[in-house]
């Protein structure tokens, strides 16, 4: 799991392929801060799986919480689906069996694009659209 997700560390060395930039950290500190039920995964970036994997550690049970394959996308409104990332979600099934594998969770992913601020939003309301 080690070689594609790395749980994610605000400060700190990080390996070469999970480093953040500012906007993926100012993501990251805003989601965490505002939702200690996430467990956040940073994504190899030559893995195209995303950027990230945000899993709701609110369901007591690892086979039925939620994840998040999320992509941002500078000033881009909340998407759903690989369509809007291209590429960029093309191997999330690998994400998933590694979840799996490590007992962290077995849903389906829902692929999710978007600003950073507004997926932070959106996630920590589990996934519902409404405002």
């Amino acid at each position: 799991m080690a070689q594609v997700l790395a749980r994610t560390a605000i400060s700190g060395e990080v390996r070469p392929g999970f480093a953040m930039t500012p906007r993926e950290t100012r993501f990251a500190r805003q989601l965490l801060a505002s939702h200690p039920n996430i467990w956040l995964f940073r994504v190899h970036q030559r893995r195209f799986a995303g950027d990230f994997a945000a899993v709701d550690m609110s369901a007591p049970r690892w086979t039925e919480r939620l994840w998040f394959a999320v992509d941002l996308k500078l000033g881009a409104p909340v998407r759903l689906g690989r369509g809007s990332a291209g590429v960029q979600l093309l191997r999330v099934p690998e994400l998933g069996s590694m979840l799996r594998e490590a007992q962290i969770c077995t849903t389906d992913p829902i692929l999710a694009t978007g600003d950073g601020g507004a997926l932070a939003k959106w996630i920590g309301r589990r996934g519902r659209l409404e405002p």
